[in-house]
């Protein structure tokens, strides 16, 4: 079975993440410390956080984990192996539960992104 193993690599190696202007003042709001470079998104209800590290990552762990947006729940991790950086040779091979985890975790984030008004077009 999957999980996660909480090394942040995922929020080092995504280069922005998009998000609603409502999760960008959740996100600020979280923690607002943090300097953060923003960017246009060509929809003006929605923003790109420069997230080439993820400014809010602290050593392996979210900063604003509770207010994370959509992007960031939904998010699936198929590394098998966390002993090996993505770097390093090519992806393990994907096992049915990995699959399967990710499919339920996929599912938990569609289903926190309606409940907070999201729809799937």
């Amino acid at each position: 079975m999957w999980t996660c193993h909480q090394s942040g690599d995922c929020c080092r190696g995504v280069a922005e993440v998009v998000m609603t202007r409502q999760e960008q003042a959740a996100v600020v709001n979280a923690n607002p410390g943090i300097s953060a470079t923003w960017m246009p998104h060509h929809d003006e209800s929605f923003v790109r956080l420069k997230a080439k590290p993820c400014p809010y990552l602290a050593g392996h762990r979210c900063t604003v984990y509770a207010a994370r947006p959509y992007a960031c729940r939904r998010y699936g991790c198929l590394r098998t192996d966390p002993s090996q950086p993505w770097v390093d040779g090519p992806p393990q091979p994907v096992t049915r539960d990995d699959r399967r985890s990710l499919v339920l975790m996929q599912r938990k984030g569609q289903q926190w992104a309606r409940t907070h008004g999201w729809t799937e077009d």
